[in-house]
C-alpha cells in the first residue's frame, strides 16, 4: 500500500517523477501505524505474475517496498537458508563477498561490528561497493536475548531536514563525495565513492550513503571548506540519530525485515544475557521490484 494523504494526513509525501510514486516521509510518531501495517503473512505471497496485491503501507508488495522503504514477513521458516527464498519471491540474489546470503551473529575475532553483540549506529550497507546493493534483506531464526531490538530511519526524511535546519549543510553533502572503503585479511579491498546526500542532475532526493564504521578519508572536499564539511557531516549525523527520527521493533524467530538500502538506514541495539540471536542475511536489487511495478501497471 502508497500511504494516501487522506489516511494519514499527517504523514508528508514526495513523488518520485520516474515511476509517480509518492514516498511517506515517517518517524518515531507513526510506529503503531507502521508496524502494526507493516506485518505480512509469508503466505500472502507468491512469485507468480499477480503476487502484487492489496493495501499494504510497509512495503511486501513491489510498489509499496519501494514507496516506504521497509517491511517486514511474518510466518517464515526458521531454517537456514529461508532469506534466500524470500529474495526470490521478487527478484535474484545479490552475491558479494560475505556469499550468497550471511549468519549475524556474535563471533571470535570478528572483522565486522555487525558479527558482535554491540549496538550499531543507524547506516546503510556497504558503501563500499559500486554498485550498492539495493534491498537487504534479514531474516531471523533466533532472539532469545534481552535487546537486539532492530531501528529504522527514513534517510530521505533525515535529509530533507537537514536541508531545512542547514541549506549550506545540506549543499556540502550533496555536492561532495565521501570515500568508503572495506578490507578483509588479504582478498578483499572494496573502496567506492558516494555523496552522503545523493541528488539525480535535476535535484531530485535518490539516495543515502551513511556509515560511520566504513567511511574513509575525505579528499574531495576543498580545504577551505573541510571544517564546515565536518560540521554538516556531525549534524546529519546527530539527525540520524535523533529518537524521534527512530522506529524500533524486535525481529521475533520466523520474522523478516527488508529495507530500501538507498532511503531507509538501518541500526540494533546491543543485546546481552542468555539466549541466541541469529539472523541470516542477504542482498537483493531494486530492478525486479520496478519491473514488476511497470508491467503490472499495464495489465
Amino acid at each position: 500500500m502508497i500511504y494516501l494523504a487522506a489516511a494519514l494526513p499527517a504523514l508528508r509525501l514526495i513523488t518520485s517523477p520516474l515511476y509517480n510514486i509518492p514516498f511517506p516521509l515517517y518517524g518515531s510518531g507513526f510506529l503503531n501505524d507502521l508496524i502494526l501495517a507493516a506485518t505480512c503473512p509469508i503466505n500472502c505471497l507468491s512469485n507468480d505474475s499477480n503476487f502484487i496485491v492489496g493495501f499494504f503501507p510497509f512495503s511486501v508488495t513491489a510498489e509499496t517496498l519501494i514507496s516506504s522503504g521497509s517491511s517486514k514477513i511474518t510466518g517464515c521458516e526458521k531454517k537456514t537458508g529461508t532469506v534466500i527464498k524470500i529474495a526470490k519471491l521478487f527478484g535474484y540474489v545479490r552475491e558479494t563477498n560475505y556469499g550468497k546470503y550471511f549468519d549475524v551473529k556474535s563471533k571470535i575475532n570478528a572483522v565486522n561490528l555487525a558479527y558482535t553483540n554491540l549496538g550499531l549506529q543507524a547506516h546503510t550497507d556497504n558503501p563500499y561497493r559500486n554498485p550498492v546493493p539495493t534491498i537487504q534483506i534479514l531474516h531471523c531464526i533466533k532472539n532469545s536475548t534481552k535487546g537486539g531490538d532492530t531501528k529504522v530511519i527514513d534517510g530521505f526524511k533525515a535529509a530533507l531536514r537537514l536541508k531545512k535546519e542547514n541549506k549550506k549543510y545540506f549543499d556540502l553533502l550533496s555536492k561532495y563525495r565521501t570515500q568508503f572503503e572495506f578490507k578483509e585479511k588479504n582478498n578483499v579491498h572494496l573502496k567506492s565513492r558516494f555523496p552522503m546526500i545523493s541528488l539525480s542532475t535535476d535535484g531530485e532526493l535518490i539516495g543515502i550513503y551513511f556509515n560511520n564504521r566504513s567511511i574513509g578519508p575525505i579528499t574531495d572536499v576543498p580545504y577551505g571548506l573541510m571544517l564546515d564539511y565536518y560540521k554538516a557531516y556531525r549534524k546529519f549525523s546527530n539527525i540520524i540519530d535523533d529518537p524521534k527520527m527512530a522506529i524500533e521493533f524486535k525481529l521475533k524467530p520466523g520474522q523478516c525485515f527488508i529495507v530500501d538500502n538507498t532511503r531507509v538506514l538501518h541500526a540494533r541495539t546491543a543485546y546481552y544475557g542468555s539466549g541466541n540471536r541469529w539472523l541470516q542475511g542477504c542482498y537483493a536489487d531494486k530492478d525486479g521490484l520496478l519491473s514488476s511495478i511497470l508491467t503490472q501497471k499495464k495489465n
